[in-house]
């Protein structure tokens, strides 16, 4: 039963592509019948047509495998499951198990039962075999590139190719050859017309393409790709085309493609960036390289815009550009000097008025900025128009060569020691800098910025390790004037009780004795000053221009923090309005003080009483405070004392040790004993 049993499955499993071997039952020459040849035949014709045209492969040898490993079709594998080839596994999901032989390690051959895919018909096992012959193994897919028809010129050569590879029988490809001749197999299959175009071939889409697979083939008229595999349809052969960028289309038909155009340029070829180039096929700007000459290093498919090659393109200071489209590029070199060159600071001339394409020059007359790429024009007297950023966001993208000239360079330079002029006004970024007026510091960098009449700005460092970062050209001055001002910016100063008018004639007397902060100055000539200043008073009122010599040094606080007042006993109303008749007498602690010009008070005090409320602006004219000793006035103290009638025997202090004279001078000092608290003043 052994016996038979092993005979069984040699004959009907033929080879399986683990083993790499065969045990087929064919001779050299043909041992069936010629009915059981033509049945053959008509069950595996059109799958090993469809399989050997799509891989490029020879059909003739295709089926003499098939032949050869399914002992004709009449293998167990062949009828039950439509494996022609032994492949084990699986095919969406279906098998068959059959036992088969192995072999161990020292050559011994046993058996085991093994799954075997299973067709739905030949053809899909027409096309494993010629997936497997086109795509080799998972360690090398060019395993079987020998018998591919683009190498093997015939399919004596193919079936020789398989010798070692498929099998381990070096006579395998002999039988295969013996069984196309014997049964004209090429005659059945071999003899069809070829696909005009063939795998790895280079085509292009025709510019009448319509569609493929039913899908729009429009998207991709004149672009040009590699055949990836053929396939045949009723009505030709249908092609799988990639375009190298992830995109691909499948089952064109042949009437839709031609031969791909060859490359303009060639590897090792000079060409110049054309004047009107964008942008590389990637989108990076190619606009500053306009007119560059370059060598290509390498060329590849890339269909972009009207181009279906990019070029590596290398320049002789050492950079490149590493995806330059075909439609600009040109191998005609053009050695038309231009006046400025890309990266050069220029200035537009003070009478220009519009760029190349008509759009309005003249609200940046006199700036100064950056060419960032050219192009020819024959606008006006101009060969070329320039693209100009100004470095803040803005630009101006067709400037006429007529209308530009080489930008001055900036008046002061980085290390160099500088003064802010005394009417400087605001940084271009319109941070004030009046305070800064007269500073003396060292610019540290410089950058363009076109602002008023300024086309530099500074940043500018103080001994005092303070800065301005945007200083305009214009407010600021290498002339260093060491002039004295009477007064610094953040001094507290007091308007002059006799001031009239500030330097703008600018009435002043409705602010006579007010305090007030300096925050800016700037130089005059009016009257018997030489500067002028800026005086806020802190309740959102200013006087802009007052002169030097009606301001004075303001009077200090007359209360301070930390000290005990009393409010007196006439006083109305805090500074904001709020009644303060019912604090009339009040003891409290000052706890902040601050400028306030309010009647005949120039500061106003936050007060705190010892039962937790306050009063936040009470004026200086409302509180009082004994000088003599600092303590509270107790205004009636000496009345009271006269009055009291009852002291206690014991006490050490008696109505007789009152001096009534001293009394009246410092009403608020009583003597008192402590050594018993019967001695208090009733």
């Amino acid at each position: 039963m052994e016996d038979s049993t092993k005979k069984i499955i040699l004959q009907s499993i033929g080879v399986t592509i683990t083993t790499i071997g065969t045990f087929g039952t064919i001779t050299n020459h043909q041992t069936a019948s010629a009915d059981n040849v033509q049945d053959f035949i008509s069950r595996v014709k059109t799958g090993v047509k469809s399989a050997s045209t799509r891989y490029n492969t020879w059909g003739s040898v295709m089926m003499a495998q098939a032949a050869l490993e399914s002992g004709w079709g009449k293998s167990d594998l062949a009828t039950q499951a439509n494996n022609y080839f032994g492949i084990k596994g699986t095919y969406n999901g279906q098998s068959v198990t059959m036992r088969t032989a192995e072999y161990d390690a020292n050559g011994n051959i046993y058996y085991v039962d093994a799954q075997f895919r299973k067709y739905p018909s030949p053809t899909e096992s027409m096309n494993d075999n010629g997936s497997l012959i086109r795509n080799g193994t998972s360690w090398n897919h060019a395993f079987y590139s020998g018998s591919w028809k683009e190498n093997a010129k015939s399919y004596q050569a193919a079936a020789n190719a398989l010798n070692g590879k498929y099998a381990t029988d070096p006579g395998y490809g002999s039988k295969l050859i013996n069984i196309i001749q014997y049964n004209k197999f090429d005659k059945v299959v071999d003899n069809v017309t070829p696909a005009k175009y063939k795998v790895g071939q280079q085509i292009q889409i025709s510019n009448t393409a319509n569609q493929a697979n039913n899908y729009n083939l429009r998207r991709h008229l004149n672009w040009v790709g590699t055949v990836k595999s053929t396939s045949t349809s009723n009505s030709g052969y249908t092609y799988s085309v990639d375009y190298g960028d992830g995109t691909h289309d499948d089952k064109i038909m042949e009437q839709n493609l031609k031969s791909a155009p060859a490359a303009k340029f060639k590897t090792g070829q000079k060409v110049q960036i054309t004047f009107n180039a964008g942008y590389e096929t990637n989108g990076y700007p190619l606009q500053n390289r306009r007119g560059s000459v370059g060598t290509i290093k390498s060329v590849k498919i890339k269909n972009h815009d009207r181009s279906n090659y990019e070029y590596y393109i290398s320049y002789s200071d050492g950079t490149h550009n590493d995806h330059v489209a075909e439609q600009d590029i040109s191998s005609q070199i053009i050695n038309i000097a231009t006046k400025y060159k890309v990266g050069q600071q220029v200035q537009i001339n003070s009478n220009a008025t519009n760029e190349a394409n008509g759009y309005n020059l003249r609200n940046h007359q006199n700036w100064i900025g950056t060419i960032r790429s050219l192009e020819k024009t024959s606008a006006s007297n101009s060969k070329f128009a320039y693209y100009i950023d100004y470095g803040d966001g803005t630009h101006n993208d067709h400037v006429l060569e007529q209308d530009l000239k080489v930008a001055p360079a900036a008046k002061f330079k980085t290390g160099q020691q500088v003064q802010i002029t005394f009417n400087a006004g605001y940084e271009t970024n319109g941070y004030s800098l009046q305070n800064r007026r007269g500073a003396i510091g060292t610019i540290k960098s410089v950058k363009i910025k076109n602002h008023d009449r300024s086309n530099y700005e500074y940043y500018i460092s103080y001994s005092d390790g303070t800065h301005n970062d945007h200083v305009a050209e214009q407010d600021i001055s290498s002339q260093i004037i060491n002039i004295a001002t009477k007064y610094k910016v953040g001094q507290q100063v007091q308007i002059n009780s006799n001031a009239t008018n500030e330097a703008n004639g600018y009435n002043l007397r409705n602010h006579q004795n007010w305090i007030g902060t300096i925050r800016s100055l700037e130089k005059t000539s009016a009257s018997n000053s030489k500067f002028a200043y800026y005086v806020d008073y802190g309740d959102g009122t200013h006087n802009d221009h007052v002169l030097e010599q009606d301001l004075k040094i303001a009077p200090t606080a007359k209360f301070k923090t930390g000290q005990q007042v009393k409010i007196i006993n006439n006083a109305g109303y805090e500074t904001n309005g709020y009644p303060l008749q019912n604090r009339r007498g009040t003891i409290g602690t000052i706890k902040s003080v601050k400028i306030k010009n309010h009647d005949r008070s120039n500061y106003e005090y936050y007060i705190s009483y010892s039962n937790g409320t306050h009063n936040d602006h009470v004026a200086e004219q409302d509180l009082t405070y004994d000088l003599s000793n600092n303590r509270i006035i107790v205004d009636e103290l000496t009345s009271q004392q006269n009055k009291s009638s009852t002291f206690n025997k014991n006490s050490s202090i008696s109505s007789d040790n009152i001096d009534n004279s001293k009394s009246s001078e410092n009403s608020s000092t009583v003597q008192t004993s402590s050594k018993s608290s019967d001695n208090n003043i009733k």
